[in-house]
C-alpha cells in the first residue's frame, strides 16, 4: 500500500528551533513545474519561493489538532489558480 499513488503518507517535517517547519520540493511539485512550459526558469523559481512562503504559514502536517485560517484574494488573472495548484502540488 505504501507505493499506491493515492496514499498520502505524512513524514515528519523539519522544524527549526522555533518550531517553524520548512516544506521541501517533491516529485509532484517538480512534475508540476516541468508541465508549465510557459514559465521561464526565473518565474518557476519565484513560484517555488512564493509557494514555500505560503506553505510555511500553514500548519505542519503532523500537527493534527492545530488550525490556521487564511484568505487569498487577487485581481482577475493575477495567478490565484497557479498559486493554489502549486500549493497543492508542494
Amino acid at each position: 500500500m505504501a507505493n499506491d499513488p493515492r496514499t498520502i503518507t505524512v513524514v515528519p517535517s523539519r522544524a527549526d528551533a522555533d518550531g517553524d517547519w520548512s516544506p521541501t520540493q517533491g516529485a509532484a511539485f517538480t512534475e508540476f513545474l516541468n508541465a508549465n512550459t510557459a514559465l521561464s526558469d526565473d518565474e518557476k523559481e519565484r513560484l517555488f519561493q512564493e509557494t514555500v512562503s505560503i506553505m510555511n504559514d500553514c500548519v505542519p502536517p503532523e500537527a493534527a489538532d492545530a488550525v490556521n485560517t487564511g484568505l487569498v484574494i487577487g485581481y482577475v488573472q493575477s495567478g490565484k489558480t497557479l498559486s493554489f495548484t502549486s500549493l497543492a502540488a508542494l
